[in-house]
């Protein structure tokens, strides 16, 4: 069964998503209190750290896991999105897009065969996002895509744009395509 890790995980929207795709999600980790209560009520299978990712080490949870690196199929991140939407206040100088970096670190050390990047689609402007794609790729991520959807698209009832980001490892990994409209 392929195996996932949620970051910036909420109440767990991803992983129920994931689940019913057929994934195993092995963990999450998500700062906010209420969220997490609500994503382990809702997945009380799912081991979460709830604590502040910047405060959470990869390698103790790879080894609470006790997963190899290179073993996890995928690693899916949403950081907040507050000051890139049209509707937040855009503030480059918001700490939380720091948190983009975040997603390095764990793709790093569970090296996993594909990385999935979820937010609104002007994180594409922003240079720390533009660094975790160089960043990725020197990871061996070789083939990485951006795709701008309308969610409403793909059955989610909300007409809201997002910017999916997907990185293939190789050389395990296949070829993404350069449109996602073939999945509808």
């Amino acid at each position: 069964m392929l195996t996932v890790i949620d970051l910036f995980a909420g109440a767990g929207g991803a992983t129920q998503g994931l689940k019913q795709a057929g994934f195993r999600v092995l963990a999450a980790v998500e700062n906010d209190r209420d969220a997490t209560k609500t994503f382990a009520s809702n997945h009380p299978e799912v081991k979460v750290w709830d604590d502040d990712i910047r405060s959470v080490a990869p390698a103790a949870v790879r080894k609470t896991l006790q997963i190899e690196a290179g073993q996890l199929a995928l690693l899916t991140a949403c950081p907040p999105c507050q000051s890139f939407s049209t509707l937040g206040r855009m503030d480059p100088t918001d700490t939380r897009n720091d948190l983009i970096g975040e997603t390095e670190r764990f793709a790093e050390e569970f090296l996993p065969v594909a990385v999935l990047f979820e937010n609104v689609p002007g994180v594409a402007k922003d240079p720390r996002f533009a660094l975790l794609c160089d960043r990725l790729r020197d990871m061996g991520y070789g083939d990485l895509r951006s795709y701008d959807i309308l969610a409403s698209s793909f059955g989610v009832p909300q007409r809201r744009r997002r910017l999916i980001a997907v990185a293939l490892r190789a050389p395990r990994a296949g070829t993404l395509p350069d449109d996602l409209s073939t999945f509808l």
